[in-house]
């Protein structure tokens, strides 16, 4: 599946995508359900709502902004000792200022630990570039 320009595709449980390509400019891929896998890709805007804990495979990159629990209670699980990159962080609708700033659970190696937006117990965090 190729989503477009200026797209937003939301995907509210488990997906059936087997090929996913989300880096035009502008769309975003929301993951809106409870407890869900994210597709190990590239995303333009990458959005963590709904409930539970989003489990972010090693390889995904998101070439703008990664935005946790806008609405809802999603933390994001990133996978054991992986290092994922986004060009900015949202955190509950604020934008969190840093340049190439870590973010993770407590369990993490990440500089800024945040149990509410990451899930506890987790070892992989994000590297935010700006």
């Amino acid at each position: 599946m190729t989503q477009g320009t200026n797209a937003t595709l939301n995907i509210g449980s488990t997906s059936g995508i087997t090929t996913l390509t989300a880096t035009a400019a502008g769309n975003t891929v929301n993951y809106i359900g409870a407890v869900q896998t994210i597709h190990s890709n590239s995303y333009y805007y990458l959005t963590l709502s709904g409930s539970g804990a989003k489990t972010i495979p090693s390889g995904t990159v998101i070439s703008n902004n990664l935005s946790i629990a806008p609405t809802g209670s999603a933390t994001a699980s990133i996978a054991a000792g992986a290092n994922i990159t986004a060009n900015t962080l949202t955190l509950g609708g604020t934008l969190k200022p840093g340049t190439n700033a870590t973010w993770g659970s407590t369990a993490s190696a990440a500089t800024n630990k945040n149990d509410t937006y990451f899930t506890t117990g987790t070892t992989g965090y994000l590297t935010v570039a700006h």
